[in-house]
């Protein structure tokens, strides 16, 4: 007897494939029914244990296809089946724990029971995760230097003035520069630094920004509210003139003046093009400036280049970013307050937050009243090495944390709430007790999430921030496997915000994706920070506003590091109601938290991650690690990966993505890369990293307050 051909081998397997998948289908249909027959009985029962039922593999893929971005009232979880029936809504309830299935199960019951600490959810790829849990509980130790720094030592500070620059003094000014600046905190920076920039090329008077209503946020804060203006200024002065407001004779000269028609019968508003060169203002904004005393420039964001500019004003921009720039004392103290927590988990405040509530005001961050409340101080619990208890209310200590050390100077000054158990500690660390260095440990000394800094032992911690809210999604145009609804959200959300004129829109999901440009999901970061080898005892911080999807979307990133705080878990209700309503001020206090955290990741590579990596690059070259997008993309669309192999190509992906400082190459911007500008490489011989540096910059910031009167020369820490 003849072979049977090729084709006919094919159609055989092909139809008993779709036969296969066919009765997967109508299998599953069935068990739907019955969830959700259990799932109704929830809503009227007020305790109900919710139906569970085992998945074949090809029904979870058949599942995970129908999704609708985790708002139905069915789940899946793994590895915890039960005696459930199809409508029966209920467990086994004699049921050993030890006899349960190993694998997936569909269940169902109400969506408000999955909000928080919920063990299941829709994941979008529960194998890996299932294969991430199985390989943590046989190996918990992290990859060797996982959280050391790039080797950084070659590079030194290099921004302070020549002595040309520092002898000529402050030009005359030509005329009032005005400058109206949109966009999020992080843009808004950039564009204060440029603006500066700016003024001193045109010889102006910089008057101090002002910040554009946030059209999402709806956020009114100005730049009083989030900058130090006295610092800024005084800090400047050598530099450009700087005032707070426009003479009375300019009063006139406003934001709300400019939008109206009466705006264009003059010539005194000005938009500068993206990257705009210095030939550029000195043609197109000088003589105006001459002629009428004052410009005033809209749309400010980005509009100086990185090229064609002598070496002291790339310097002059450095100084602005990384010194000039300091926070308000309120956000500074809470920043300290929040660093400490992270550092000392024994230091807890007297309400505790709930992470991403879905509300879009957050109900004043969903915060629940927990624990008990004395003269509004903080309790610190903790046990000693001996066993017992300590417990201690303590002051609110106005600390200079440097980044990235331990607690530096005590002044002694008391807050009235939300203080910290710091005297506890104190005491602790003269016994040798909890945070406190015993047994002889040397400084310096790294104990896994651990390490000891200035005599004391403190907690290291990853700052993540993540970008997944709607606006973020909406733009991306990527497909996050949303319901109809929720697409005609972002759909009319485009429209509201950008006119439906979207860039990505002219691309299939499938491109995006593969190109990197989707934002990342909470699942997706979870399972690439899992990947690099962090463990789930990891102390994550979460730098975000809200995200999109809610409680829901952040379950896998929840479940892979249980230990998720953010600014709602560690600070009480008093310490966040000065902030509630101010997106600007909450993410000033994100980028301090980040900026003194062990390594920082960030999901998008906008603003926040480019000006943060410049400043853990200036200030020490601290981990930043630079997500590969693409490289997961790949990844995930791989069939039959597994974890190992999952493992080795995202470490090996990102081995040059890791905070490593490098030049600037001329189409990059400065703020990210502050070298060679503002970072030079550093001499055989020279000396300590940052001699010339420090005396220069003293000499610069110092001398002119201590003549006055003023306190000591400026510190070389971050200022914010």
């Amino acid at each position: 007897m003849g072979a049977i051909p090729d084709q006919h081998v094919s159609k055989h397997r092909s139809g008993r494939q779709q036969k296969r998948r066919l009765k997967s289908s109508l299998r599953l249909a069935l068990l739907l029914l019955g969830v959700f027959s259990a799932a109704y009985a929830c809503f009227v029962r007020p305790h109900c244990t919710p139906a569970s039922l085992p998945l074949s593999k090809e029904e979870l893929e058949l599942l995970q296809m129908m999704r609708g971005g985790g708002r139905a009232v069915v789940k899946v979880v793994e590895g915890k089946g039960g005696g459930g029936g199809g409508g029966g809504g209920g467990r086994g309830s004699g049921e050993a724990e030890g006899s349960r299935e190993e694998g997936y199960f569909l269940e169902g019951g109400r969506d408000g029971d999955w909000e928080e600490g919920s063990a299941g959810y829709l994941a979008d790829h529960p194998e890996l995760i299932h294969a991430r849990l199985q390989s943590q509980q046989e190996e918990e130790e992290e990859p060797v230097g996982l959280w050391e720094s790039p080797q950084q030592e070659e590079w030194r500070q290099c921004d302070a003035p020549s002595r040309k620059y520092r002898e000529a003094p402050v030009p005359e000014s030509n005329g009032y520069l005005q400058v109206f600046l949109d966009g999020g905190l992080n843009q808004q920076r950039i564009s204060v630094c440029n603006a500066v920039t700016v003024a001193r090329l045109l010889n102006a008077t910089l008057i101090v920004p002002e910040f554009a209503t946030n059209p999402f946020w709806q956020d009114t804060s100005q730049f009083a509210d989030i900058f130090d203006v006295d610092h800024f200024i005084s800090s400047l002065h050598k530099d450009v003139r700087i005032e707070r407001s426009l003479p009375p004779h300019l009063a006139w000269s406003t934001s709300a003046y400019y939008a109206s028609s009466l705006s264009r019968r003059n010539k005194l508003v000005r938009s500068a093009p993206l990257h705009a060169t210095k030939k550029w203002y000195l043609k197109r904004v000088l003589p105006r400036l001459k002629q009428r005393g004052i410009v005033a420039m809209t749309s400010f964001s980005h509009r100086l280049a990185f090229t064609g500019l002598p070496k002291e004003i790339q310097r002059l921009r450095c100084r602005v970013n990384f010194h000039a720039l300091r926070f308000v004392q309120p956000i500074r103290e809470l920043g300290q307050k929040l660093v400490r927590r992270l550092q000392d988990p024994s230091l807890r405040p007297t309400h505790r937050g709930v992470l991403y509530s879905p509300s879009v005001n957050m109900s004043a961050f969903g915060m629940e009243d927990g624990g008990m409340e004395r003269d509004g101080r903080e309790e610190a619990r903790g046990e000693t090495e001996e066993g017992g208890m300590k417990k201690g209310e303590g002051r609110g200590l106005d600390d200079i944390i440097a980044p990235w050390g331990g607690l530096g100077r005590e002044t002694g000054t008391r807050s009235s709430e939300g203080a910290e158990a710091a005297e506890a500690e104190d005491r602790a660390a003269s016994k040798g007790e909890d945070g406190a260095v015993g047994g002889g440990h040397e400084t310096g000394e790294d104990r896994g999430h651990e390490v000891v800094e200035g005599g004391r032992r403190r907690r290291r911690f990853l700052a993540l921030h993540l970008r997944f809210d709607l606006d973020m999604v909406a733009h991306s145009a990527c497909d996050y496997g949303e319901a109809w609804e929720e697409q005609e959200q972002l759909r009319r959300y485009r429209e509201y915000a950008w006119g439906g004129r979207v860039a990505n829109l002219q691309h299939s999901p499938q491109h995006l994706r593969a190109a990197g440009k989707c934002p990342l999901t909470p699942e997706e970061v979870g399972l690439l920070l899992a990947a690099l080898g962090f463990s789930r005892a990891t102390r994550l911080y979460v730098a975000t506003y809200q995200v999109y999807g809610g409680a829901s979307r952040m379950a896998a990133l929840r479940r892979l590091f249980p230990n998720l705080e953010d600014k709602t878990s560690l600070a009480t209700q008093e310490e966040l109601r000065p902030f509630l309503g101010r997106a600007s001020m909450l993410a000033a206090l994100d980028f301090y938290v980040s900026m003194h955290s062990d390594v920082f990741v960030s999901t998008s590579q906008g603003n926040m991650h480019n000006v943060m990596a410049g400043y853990r690059a200036y200030f020490g070259g601290h981990k930043t690690i630079k997500l590969n997008a693409p490289l997961l993309a790949s990844l995930l669309q791989t069939p039959n990966l597994t974890w190992p192999d999952f493992t080795r190509a995202v470490q090996t992906g990102h081995e040059a993505r890791l905070g490593q400082i490098k030049a600037r190459r001329v189409d990059q911007s400065l703020y990210t890369y502050p070298a060679p500008e503002c970072l030079c490489k550093v001499e055989e011989g020279e000396g300590q990293r940052g001699d010339r540096r420090g005396g220069l910059l003293e000499w610069w910031y110092g001398k002119q307050n201590r003549k006055k009167g003023k306190g000591q020369a400026q510190e070389l820490h971050p200022p914010s």
